[in-house]
């Protein structure tokens, strides 16, 4: 075996200088993308600051605190104040016309937690023009379980009178009867002795003296249509 000599050794590789890469020139943009980008990255500055303007932008209006007959006057404790965005559409009442609003009747009846629009308040008197109002003393088998509030409507039922029924000379007949569409205007307090109350109604004046002269002889009866 030969040694190998050292100019039997492969020789070592050679370095060859490595040319340098090329420099790329500057790649051009169109002006349509360009303007495209520009127009997309406003756009979304002026959405965005119209969105948080919109939900920011609120406004003080009135909200219900607890739950108003139809009819009812309106107390300072059945308000309350609330923010909320401005809803042109819906006619809120805002929180500067409290002082105005109190006082007045409800015209539906409302929720605890509504916000308050103006149609459902008025400071006009229960009862339209041409009627007049009547007082009639009820016990409690002649009106609804229900206590009656400002704002029922309520036909008035008249009841035959016992003594005609019984003379035989004198018979009235269900058909001779009255009934008459009425509003219940004001309701007192049950009366401790019997339980009976003193309701007042609001009819057309034309009927007023006839609801008075049944009323007064006790022969009427009260049936709840429907509640505001």
């Amino acid at each position: 075996m030969t040694t190998p000599t050292p100019n039997d050794r492969p020789a070592a590789p050679a370095f060859r200088p490595v040319a340098a890469p090329r420099a790329l020139g500057p790649r051009r943009v169109s002006k349509g993308l360009l303007s495209l980008a520009v127009f997309l990255v406003t756009t979304g500055g002026v959405l965005s600051a119209a969105a948080f303007y919109t939900v920011t932008d609120t406004h003080d209006f009135l909200a219900i605190a607890r739950d108003v007959r139809a009819g009812a006057r309106i107390d300072n404790a059945d308000l309350t104040v609330v923010q909320v965005p401005d809803v042109s559409d819906l006619s809120l009442v805002s929180a500067g016309e409290r002082s105005t609003i109190i006082g007045q009747r409800a015209t539906v009846t409302l929720l605890r937690g509504q916000l308050l629009v103006s149609d459902a308040v008025t400071d006009k008197p229960i009862g339209g023009e041409g009627q007049r109002r009547v007082g009639i003393e009820l016990e409690p088998g002649r009106m609804p379980a229900e206590r009656l509030y400002p704002g029922d409507s309520v036909t008035l039922v008249e009841l035959p009178d016992t003594k005609t029924l019984a003379s035989a000379a004198k018979t009235q007949t269900a058909g001779q009867l009255g009934e008459w569409d009425a509003t219940v205007v004001a309701s007192g307090r049950p009366r401790q002795s019997d339980g009976s109350t003193v309701v007042y109604f609001a009819v057309e004046a034309e009927l007023a003296a006839d609801v008075g002269t049944v009323a007064a002889a006790g022969r009427v009866i009260v049936l709840l249509k429907s509640v505001r």
